[in-house]
């Protein structure tokens, strides 16, 4: 009888909620925990991230320390897969929540 693999599953993917007007993101990494991220903020970083749209990089770190304050203490132990994975499912919620549409990363 030839042998079979047992079928592997990925890994659960991290989870997000959303509670009041915060982005509340699960991370499987114990070492990163709950992430929570405003819905709110200020024109100008709208603003400003437009402007910026263009570099992935650059748009992602300028919302996360625009919202954040010091978003590296938050992220900078977060896998680069998932903080990217994170920012984008922090768009779709903002989008939902202010019925409006963020400039795309």
């Amino acid at each position: 009888m030839p042998k079979t693999e047992p079928k592997t599953t990925a890994a659960p993917n991290p989870h997000h909620t959303v509670a009041g007007h915060t982005f509340v993101w699960n991370s499987p990494d114990p070492e990163v925990g709950e992430v929570r991220i405003p819905l709110k903020f200020k024109t100008k970083i709208l603003r400003k991230a437009k402007e910026l749209q263009d570099d992935d990089l650059a748009f992602m770190f300028f919302v996360l320390d625009s919202v954040l304050g010091d978003a590296a203490a938050i992220v900078d132990e977060m896998d680069a897969g998932e903080m990217k994975a994170m920012f984008r499912e922090w768009q779709t919620a903002w989008q939902e929540h202010s019925e409006a549409t963020f400039p795309e990363s």
